[in-house]
């Protein structure tokens, strides 16, 4: 009745879901809490932006320059999880006009992680609320964010710094599509 195949496949489709809702439920509001790890680097990237003008119902596309400091917030077991604000990850910085610039990740819900312990890479996908309090109108987003890289660590070997490539895409109040594409190397905070 069942192939050996089938078995395989719905297994692992079982373990599979299993752990997602395990990952989804520990970053629900009211998880355990755990000791929060920062880490903060510089970055400089380009925003994306594609906006709706109803003026002349057309989408203007802009680009923005922008540099500061990324965070991101995690666990002592690796794993992402939210600072006390809420915020699994934050940018504050300034444009090429010297506009502030701030931008944070909530409500992060990985669909996969894989991390190579041997060789310190790492590689996770997710979605999650994005949150501009600068934005005009609408401050709150839907985004999904990939993110890769690899760690180095000390003679205890633990990580001390990580560098990653961030893939993000995302919208505000459906007239405002963001893409960015940063790459950073974090150092972990005191």
């Amino acid at each position: 009745m069942f192939s050996k195949k089938n078995v395989s496949y719905k297994l692992r489709l079982t373990i599979l879901l299993v752990l997602s809702a395990g990952i989804i439920l520990s970053f629900a509001p009211g998880a355990t809490a755990q000791p929060i790890e920062t880490w903060s680097g510089p970055l400089k990237f380009q925003v994306k932006a594609t906006e709706f003008n109803p003026l002349t119902e057309k989408f203007d596309k802009k680009n923005k320059n922008v540099t500061g400091t990324l965070e991101l917030y995690t666990g002592i077991e690796g794993p992402p999880i939210p600072n006390l604000d809420g915020y699994y990850m934050k940018f504050i910085g300034k444009d090429q006009n010297n506009q502030d610039v701030a931008f944070g990740i909530t409500q992060l819900a990985l669909i996969d992680m894989e991390v190579n312990a041997t060789t310190g890479k790492f590689l996770a996908v997710g979605v999650g609320e994005f949150y501009d309090p600068n934005a005009p109108g609408e401050k709150w987003g839907i985004v999904y964010i990939d993110f890769s890289g690899s760690w180095k660590a000390a003679t205890s070997k633990k990580p001390e710094t990580i560098s990653m490539v961030i893939k993000m895409g995302g919208g505000i109040d459906r007239d405002v599509i963001i893409s960015a594409n940063p790459k950073v190397t974090l150092t972990k905070q005191p």
